[in-house]
């Protein structure tokens, strides 16, 4: 059975399902190391929808059995793991959805192993577009865009820092670095602004960060920092030693859980990016009040990995079976009320992606500020 192979191979969790028949769904991501708390807020959202599901009496008169699976974001686990549940295609071990993998730098090879195995794949996290444009019958990418972000730091530049120096500093090796850094220079250009935002590289600076601060600190009172975890960290550091208090913004998901740590902990002037919480949302309230009733408070990425398996039902909902064509005919053909509007997918990309938004570092946790 694929529970108890999974469970054995893997160390996940399984759920399992109540005493008539279930329908298995996994959700893959980390739950120990460097995006473990981001990873555990998914996994807890998708936990929540599903008990949801069955404390209404399941999904076409099955219960839904949940499969935690702990990737430890390791990329060839992830294409072994897809190559395991395709294999599966008995009535009890089918696996009918996957929700990830958190980790997705084989994005494309995971894809096509799951779609070739007649299995849904929803894509939580804002991609690149490189992996935007990875096509498969059967893949959804949920959230859409991750350069999104770049209009909501702009909005927010305009409302809290109209008209000062800005430095974007961006690591040309990476490719989300450099179309969140392009879609931020684009911004400024069509607003005239062009002239107050600097941009750097890392590359051109090695490991001087305090050479780069220094320079960033000539002549900027806000700096964007799109690099790695690790340069991102000592850079927004050395920036705080030098002038506490100038505001930095990160991109959320590029950054590991010791971020704060390596900056120290309440620094002033901290900001990141990352995917709306939703709990202003009014279109998401209904859900919210529901769940806090439950005694669920939903948290970061928490109520996309909800909003995964709520739109799985949807599709399974509609097309009224379990089975992996249809349902993928759906997804290609329908439309969906999500909480920032009616979507199509196309491709598996949406015609509408998740918005950002600004969140600041304030009584020693970030709060969404924008």
């Amino acid at each position: 059975m694929i529970k108890k192979t999974i469970c054995a191979a893997v160390t996940a969790l399984c759920l399992a399902g109540t005493a008539k028949a279930a329908v298995n769904i996994a959700v893959i991501a980390p739950k120990s190391g460097d995006y473990s708390e981001t990873a555990r807020d998914l996994t807890e959202g998708v936990r929540t929808a599903v008990s949801e599901i069955n404390a209404q009496g399941g999904l076409l008169g099955q219960s839904v059995n949940l499969i935690e699976v702990d990737d430890r974001c390791d990329d060839r686990f992830n294409v072994s793991m897809a190559q395991m549940m395709a294999v599966n295609s008995s009535a009890e071990d089918k696996v009918h959805l996957v929700i990830g993998p958190y980790c997705v730098n084989r994005f494309a090879e995971v894809a096509k192993i799951y779609g070739d195995g007649k299995i849904l794949q929803i894509a939580p996290l804002p991609l690149d577009g490189e992996k935007m444009a990875v096509t498969q019958k059967g893949l959804i990418k949920l959230a859409g865009e991750e350069r999104g972000q770049a209009a909501e730091f702009f909005e927010y530049y305009k409302l809290r820092f109209m008209n000062q120096n800005t430095a974007l500093v961006y690591d040309a090796n990476l490719r989300s670095a450099v179309e969140i850094a392009a879609a931020v220079q684009q911004k400024f250009a069509d607003a005239r602004l062009s002239n107050r935002l600097t941009s750097y590289n890392f590359a051109n600076y090695g490991k001087d960060y305090e050479q780069l601060a220094a320079e960033i600190l000539l002549n900027n009172r806000v700096v964007y920092v799109l690099g790695t975890s690790k340069d991102t960290a000592k850079l927004t550091r050395e920036i705080g030693r030098l002038r506490d208090g100038t505001a930095v913004f990160a991109n959320r998901y590029g950054l590991k859980e010791n971020y704060t740590d390596i900056v120290s902990a309440g620094q002033e002037g901290l900001y990141y990016l990352a995917l709306e919480n939703l709990r202003d949302n009014p279109q998401f309230a209904e859900i919210l009040v529901r769940l806090r009733l439950k005694g669920q408070e939903p948290r970061g990425f928490g109520v996309y990995g909800y909003l995964s398996v709520m739109l799985w039902k949807k599709l399974v909902t509609q097309a009224n079976s379990f089975d992996y064509d249809a349902a993928a005919k759906t997804a290609a053909t329908a439309e969906f009320s999500l909480p920032w509007g009616r979507v199509r997918f196309r491709d598996g990309k949406p015609d509408k992606s998740a918005p950002y938004g600004v969140y600041g570092f304030q009584n020693g946790e970030y709060a969404q500020v924008y």
